[in-house]
């Protein structure tokens, strides 16, 4: 057993990961700090999506895929052939993706559905946490009055918030955001970032961004992969103002 320190939510050793036979991460070695904002950066197919769909095994949902080292959670080896409790995992390491996804349901049973299938709730406990999911994605005072209505009516940083608010409702440790506003117009984004620099009170925050200015923004924390490695890390201030590797300087310079 790996024992991790206090302020380490989670710790990346020697991950390897496979698309059937071809390899797209090689020796990624990582932490990622409890009530940080972690941005990672990178261009088109460098890897930052592959990583953090291991960090809840979501790559599971694809046979052919594949991990191999270590991803320490709560002390244990969660891409271990061992380890059994992957339901729990993705409830503790939820994930928020690219394109808002409602489920074809009214605004409250979006919530509640997924608290329905893992925990037995009396009414007014569904109700209580529901408003709470809402309000944690400040979106309860848009929509309280029209819980009934569709998920999918909803504007697209609103549906985004929503989806937010049925991950936080599992009460998880850790957030994982694929590109969750890069299909948002600039107003809805600004909500979406404001609202993660108020969430990382309570949560560890992964954030893939494309956006480099969104990165400069809110992150604490920023990783630049290319190729399927990390190629630097480090505080925001520093890894913007004084990069240290040529492929960063290159990267960097499109800002």
């Amino acid at each position: 057993m790996v024992k991790l320190n206090m302020e380490t939510a989670m710790k990346v050793k020697n991950l390897n990961f496979y698309y059937g036979e071809s390899q797209a991460l090689f020796n990624v070695n990582v932490e990622f700090k409890k009530n940080h904002v972690t941005a990672i950066i990178g261009h088109s197919g460098s890897g930052k999506s592959t990583l953090v769909r291991v960090l809840n095994r979501i790559y599971e949902l694809y046979p052919e895929q594949s991990a191999k080292g270590e991803v320490i959670y709560k002390d244990e080896n969660i891409v271990s052939k061992h380890y059994h409790d992957v339901e729990k995992l993705r409830m503790k390491v939820g994930m928020v993706f690219q394109k808002p996804t409602p489920f074809p349901m009214s605004i409250y049973n979006n919530i509640a559905f997924a608290l329905k299938n893992n925990e037995r709730l009396s009414g007014q406990k569904m109700k209580d946490r529901v408003k709470k999911a809402l309000k944690q994605a400040a979106l309860w005072e848009e929509v309280k009055d029209t819980l009934k209505k569709g998920g999918s009516e909803l504007s697209g940083g609103q549906q985004q918030r929503l989806c937010m608010a049925r991950t936080l409702a599992m009460e998880p440790d850790i957030l994982l955001l694929d590109e969750p506003t890069s299909a948002l117009d600039p107003v809805s984004t600004q909500q979406i970032e404001e609202l993660i620099l108020q969430l990382k009170e309570k949560y560890t925050i992964i954030l893939v961004t494309h956006n480099l200015k969104q990165a400069e923004r809110i992150a604490d924390t920023v990783i630049f992969m290319k190729d399927g490695q990390i190629k630097e890390m480090n505080e925001r201030k520093e890894f913007f103002e004084n990069p240290q590797s040529k492929s960063l300087k290159a990267y960097l310079s499109h800002m």
